[in-house]
Formats: C-alpha cells, structure tokens, sequence
C-alpha cells in the first residue's frame, strides 16, 4: 500500500514539475504567460516549491525504510526469543510442579498473553521470579536452567523491548515526515492549479501548447 501511494505521488511529482520546466524553458508559453503574472521569479518559485516536495518525498521514504527495518529486526528478534522464553517457561513448570506458589508468582498457570505488552509484562515478571526467589534456583538448575543462562535470557527480553522502543520512533519519524510531504505537495499543487487555470486562458487558441505542458483539451 505504501508503495503504491509513494508511486502516486511520485507521478503527481512528475506531472507538477513537467507543468513549471514547461513554462520555464518553452520560450512561446512563457510569452503567452508572461502578461498574467508568470514572471521568471514567479516560475521560480514554483519550482523551488516542486523542488521542496521532491525532497520531503525522498526523505519520507528514508524513514519508512528505516521504519520497516526496525520493525523487521524487531519481528525477528521478538520470535527467537519468545521461543527461549516458552522453552524455559515449559521447563520451569515441570521443575515447579510440587511448588505452587512459585507457579503463581512466576504466573506460569495463566494462558500466554499474546499483544506484545501482555508478552512483555508475563516475560519480566517470570524472569524476575526465577531470578530472585531463592528457592527456585536449586530447582530450575537441576534441568540445566542456571541463574546465568536465566540472566542472560533476561537480558534479550530486555533487548527486544529496546528494538520495540526504536520501532515506536521510527514509526513516529515516519509519520511525521510523511505529514511534512503532505503539507509541501498541498501547497506545490495549489500553485500548479491556479498555472493551469491561468495557462488555459492564456493559451486558449494554442491547444497544442496547452498539450505540450501536459493540460488535457477537451476536444
């Protein structure tokens, strides 16, 4: 969808600038215009706000690049690690079976939580319990679970929230820029529509010319 919007506008782009270099470097239009007020600085500023819009189109598509690879290093690091998570969860459910209060604090009889702040507070939450009550230790590390394997899972729980941090900005960033764009191309297309209005009469007996800076003639 993206894309295709990005291809839209790259065409309504291409269409405002071939109006402006038209009267610009077309020596007959540029007379015909000349008496309604298109003056060299006049036209130049049409292109300056055309130029203006390219470059907020560019730079928005920079940071929707940076957005998707943010949210594609994310998707893939939040699937590794949700995979330890349930491996170690399904360990500690069997090392915590005659011990049910350790079941509960470390919340391992509820249903996984599956929006990704539900994943992430289920996650912290038993980490810190298997980290810190002191008897669950001895019991996760008889099926291999050492309080250092367990510290460093915790740690890539904590580094896959830094990725959602910076998916968040990048999506910020993005639709930021994105408005931006908006705004420029708003401002480009009401100077090329009060051209063509103006290119119509100026050009009336000149089709062929009004064709020539891409405005369609009824026929």
């Amino acid at each position: 969808m993206i894309l295709l919007d990005n291809q839209a506008i790259d065409a309504r782009l291409a269409d405002a600038h071939l109006k402006i270099v038209t009267v610009r470097d077309d020596s007959k239009i540029n007379a015909a215009l000349l008496p309604f007020g298109y003056t060299e600085p006049r036209v130049s500023e049409g292109l300056q706000l055309y130029n203006s819009a390219f470059d907020l189109q560019k730079f928005q598509k920079k940071e929707y690049g940076e957005q998707f690879a943010a949210t594609e290093a994310l998707q893939k690091a939040l699937a590794e690690v949700d995979k330890m998570v349930m491996q170690h969860v399904n360990v500690a459910r069997v090392a915590f079976k005659k011990h049910g209060y350790l079941l509960k604090e470390a919340e391992l009889n509820d249903e996984r939580k599956i929006t990704y702040t539900g994943w992430l507070g289920q996650t912290r939450q038993f980490y810190s319990v298997v980290l810190e009550h002191p008897e669950a230790s001895p019991l996760l590390s008889v099926f291999g679970l050492t309080p250092e394997i367990l510290t460093a899972a915790q740690q890539k729980v904590l580094d896959v929230h830094d990725l959602k941090i910076k998916q968040i900005h990048e999506s910020g960033d993005a639709q930021h820029a994105t408005k931006l764009r908006d705004d420029a191309l708003e401002v480009l297309e009401a100077w090329v529509a009060d051209l063509v209005a103006i290119a119509r009469v100026a050009l009336a007996d000149s089709p062929q010319l009004l064709e020539k800076m891409g405005i369609k003639v009824k026929s």
